[in-house]
């Protein structure tokens, strides 16, 4: 639930000078999903830079877990600031044990993605890879803003091997961000879609889309 106070001039201005002195994040983490992997900056790494910074300009930020509907983890994110102004929202996501984590597990990785990537929005957090001059050749994974689609979940993708990732087969790469679906253009919400490359780029699609097999 969100929740402001009326007056939030001294707040943003802090925030502002927050952001002015964020440096650029390292990708120290990363994760092996079986079928690809990619790097990301873990929560310890974010807090470790940012969390001197936001309380030097008398900000304080909590994030408490919140549970919601079945199935569902959020994370509330409030920032406060020495004035007693305050911001706050919420963010959730699905959870759903494995054959290789429990429910618990999951939730818990759940809660850490939620935080690191609402500071890392909030904050306006920069990264880059620990080896920065290693592109893709292609540039297969850049982020597709014709649609407004964001694709950077296949960012530092190192492989792609296995089943074809086509609307066809059964191993789709779940998408990680909101974006407009690649047919029917309504948006997709996060792990409810997978992501296709098509031609050089790749584009979010709804699962009814492709049941449905909507023509392009």
């Amino acid at each position: 639930m969100e929740q402001n106070t009326a007056e939030l001039g001294e707040l943003f201005t802090a925030l502002s000078k927050t952001q002015g002195e964020i440096k650029v994040i390292t990708k120290d983490s990363e994760a092996n999903l079986g079928s690809f992997s990619y790097k990301y900056a873990s929560l310890e790494a974010i807090i470790q830079m940012a969390k001197p910074i936001w309380t030097k300009h008398g900000l304080c930020i909590l994030q408490p877990a919140v549970g919601g509907e079945k199935g569902m983890m959020g994370v509330e994110t409030m920032i406060c600031h020495g004035s007693g102004q305050m911001i706050s929202w919420m963010a959730a996501m699905a959870t759903e044990a494995s054959s290789v984590t429990s429910a618990a597990q999951d939730a818990g990785k759940v809660i850490s993605y939620l935080r690191r990537y609402e500071l890392c929005g909030i904050l306006q957090i920069p990264m880059e890879d620990d080896d920065a001059a290693k592109k893709d050749a292609e540039g297969a994974f850049e982020t597709v803003t014709d649609k407004g689609t964001k694709v950077d979940e296949v960012e530092d993708v190192k492989e792609l091997d296995g089943p074809d990732k086509t609307s066809g087969s059964n191993n789709k790469i779940p998408n990680k961000h909101p974006g407009k679906c690649y047919r029917c253009h309504e948006i997709v919400v996060v792990q409810k879609g997978y992501i296709e490359k098509i031609g050089q780029k790749w584009e979010v699609f709804h699962h009814e889309c492709d049941d449905a097999k909507i023509p392009f």
